[in-house]
């Protein structure tokens, strides 16, 4: 994938890693040692995302597997294992339907909820969002140095917010307010596509 950023570590089969909308590749750190022994551990940002350039050819999934497909075939992946959060389980599974893996776990991917649940997710998303954006360095600091506060800044996209440090919170903010991929996949979510993330996280 032509200006997308990721982190490869480990040893074995391959394994990719694809994070949820909003979220960054170090959303995977807690458990890259679990995995590291016995894979060939490939974190990714998704264009749009962390430090990965946005790109023109849309933010679908359709789009995002011919991305992946190039990518695997450029690093010489052969049909590696993929397991994604959220937006990132919805895109594993689209990886697993097209063929190009060879296992997926999917982690509270997105895409599988009534019309209820998905105005709810898209909403939170959205305001967690307008929070990132708008919220005051020192205040954003301040809160999150508390579970509480680490839990209002990052809890739609975090499973245990209250397990990260001040320093990740804070990364985790600046990134969810800085990634232009993020209104784009909303509006294809919007649209019916269902490329964006429910809540949940793979921390």
């Amino acid at each position: 994938m032509d200006n997308v950023v990721f982190d490869r570590a480990g040893h074995g089969e391959p394994l990719v890693l694809i994070h949820g909308v909003g979220h960054r590749r170090q959303a995977w750190s807690p458990v890259l040692s679990l995995l590291t022994s016995h894979r060939d551990v490939i974190t990714v940002d998704l264009p749009g995302f962390g430090e990965s350039a946005p790109h023109s050819g849309g933010y679908g999934v359709e789009a995002a597997v011919e991305l992946f497909g190039r990518f695997f075939r450029e690093h010489g992946l052969g049909k590696p294992h993929v397991a994604g959060n959220s937006l990132g389980g919805l895109l594993s599974l689209a990886l697993g339907e097209a063929g190009l893996v060879r296992s997926v776990t999917a982690l509270s991917p997105a895409g599988l909820w009534t019309p209820r649940r998905q105005r709810y997710a898209l909403s939170m998303l959205r305001t967690h969002r307008l929070l990132a954006e708008r919220i005051p360095e020192r205040t954003a600091r301040r809160l999150a140095a508390t579970p509480a506060g680490r839990s209002m800044l990052t809890g739609m996209i975090v499973g245990r917010p209250d397990r990260l440090t001040t320093q990740v919170v804070m990364e985790d903010i600046r990134a969810l307010a800085g990634c232009p991929g993020f209104r784009p996949t909303l509006e294809q979510a919007r649209g019916g596509s269902g490329s964006t993330a429910s809540s949940g996280t793979s921390r």
